[in-house]
């Protein structure tokens, strides 16, 4: 699936994935359509297979043919299998450039309707104020955030507006093109919350390289150590006023990482 093909499904309708799907209905578009991808695509790309997982969910159906990605996947399945996206921003707007934008951003979001619960989100942005729910006052009342960009806003002005609203966002990705993305689960096991960061590069649909990337990611508490996975390598890391710092010298398509 190619980036626009990708921001058209993220943007789908609910009533379009209400029908396509026998799950709870969905009032977080972007990572429900994600979620399902896997589901109807009947030889997905590498990239799309990385992607859905990378969003936290498990490629469906379970017969999946035997090959490269199948193997990893499987080796990433005890930290990966399903788990949350872990989110600042819900996007009350189905309209696919300020999806694109937050994505060139590397922002952390999900596109949402009226019917989502706000309190998940430390931001919403409504991009017609006119439109925007009456809940929307309660989500204020009780500390949330809204934001109403202006038409035709440059990014680096978004940007900027962001950051005045989300000062320590879930994840800062310095230096990375607009095709890459970054993502960060976390998934509930007896032993407690696991959390995973995922890179993903893939321009035209094909693994590209990604040297010296620098990562943050909030996390509640310092870390007893940071890792890639599957091999379980350590990275060094700083972990400062809740954000956890550190570089991966080469990215090819996809990395994951685990903070143990």
């Amino acid at each position: 699936m190619r980036r626009r093909e990708f921001l058209l499904a993220s943007a789908i309708g609910a009533a379009d994935l209400r029908a396509a799907t026998a799950d709870a209905t969905p009032t977080n578009l972007r990572t429900a359509s994600l979620r399902n991808l896997g589901r109807f695509s009947a030889r997905p790309l590498e990239a799309d297979r990385i992607r859905v997982m990378a969003y936290g969910a498990k490629l469906e159906p379970a017969g999946l043919f035997e090959d490269a990605i199948t193997r990893k996947l499987a080796q990433l399945d005890p930290w990966t299998n399903s788990g949350s996206m872990i989110m600042d921003i819900g996007l009350l707007s189905r309209s696919a450039p300020w999806s694109e934008m937050l994505l060139d951003l590397h922002e952390q979001f999900d596109i949402v309707d009226a019917d989502a619960d706000f309190s998940a989100y430390r931001l919403i942005i409504v991009p017609d104020a006119a439109k925007g729910p009456k809940k929307l006052q309660a989500y204020r009342k009780f500390g949330g955030s809204v934001y109403t960009p202006p038409v035709g806003i440059a990014r680096e002005a978004f940007a900027e507006a962001l950051r005045t609203y989300v000062p320590k966002p879930a994840v800062i990705a310095l230096g990375l093109p607009p095709e890459a993305e970054v993502t960060f689960v976390e998934r509930r096991t007896p032993g407690g919350i696991r959390r995973v960061g995922h890179v993903l590069y893939y321009p035209n649909d094909k693994p590209g390289v990604l040297e010296n990337v620098q990562l943050s990611f909030r996390l509640p508490q310092h870390p007893l150590a940071v890792i890639t996975i599957p091999d379980q390598r350590p990275i060094e890391f700083v972990h400062n006023e809740f954000l956890t710092t550190f570089t991966l010298a080469k990215v090819t398509g996809h990395q994951a990482i685990a903070f143990e």
